[in-house]
């Protein structure tokens, strides 16, 4: 295989591209959240606490396909932030309840206008709205059966 056939099978890989707008969205999520004092794995639990107040840690971890160790660092940080809080879980007495504070609810705005603007800036260069109607709906058809939105 020559230079140029392995640059053009790189440079047509769906994998790739998709590893690059990945990264792309990364950086600039976290440039926004700086100011937050969130980490992109903050925001993401933030966000699923918001969505599923009183969680179990464990299915957090399974919502966000996050390992639990990750997990658990970004909630020890929310929690010393003031955003949340551990509680007792009312069925189980091994399991600890993850629930939002008034402060982390007060996040909610702010992290919702962060989606939108990067989402927004994502789709830019897309001519038409229909352009970006049909990517959101062919994203949605190969993401895994599991992540698909109900």
């Amino acid at each position: 295989m020559t230079d140029d056939e392995t640059r053009r099978t790189r440079e047509n890989s769906l994998g790739w591209m998709i590893q690059r707008i990945a990264g792309a969205l990364n950086r600039e999520m976290t440039r926004q959240l700086e100011p937050l004092d969130l980490s992109l794995p903050q925001f993401a639990v933030m966000m699923t606490v918001l969505e599923h107040d009183g969680l179990p840690q464990s299915e957090i971890a399974a919502l966000i396909h996050g390992p639990a160790y990750a997990v658990s660092r970004a909630l020890d940080r929310l929690e010393d932030q003031g955003r949340i809080e551990r509680r007792s879980h009312a069925s189980s007495r091994r399991a600890v309840a993850v629930h939002v504070t008034d402060a982390g609810r007060a996040l909610a705005g702010d992290l919702q206008r962060i989606v939108n603007e990067v989402n927004t800036a994502l789709v830019t260069p897309l001519a038409t709205d229909a352009d970006r109607a049909l990517l959101k709906t062919l994203l949605q058809q190969i993401l895994p059966s599991s992540d698909r939105p109900g």
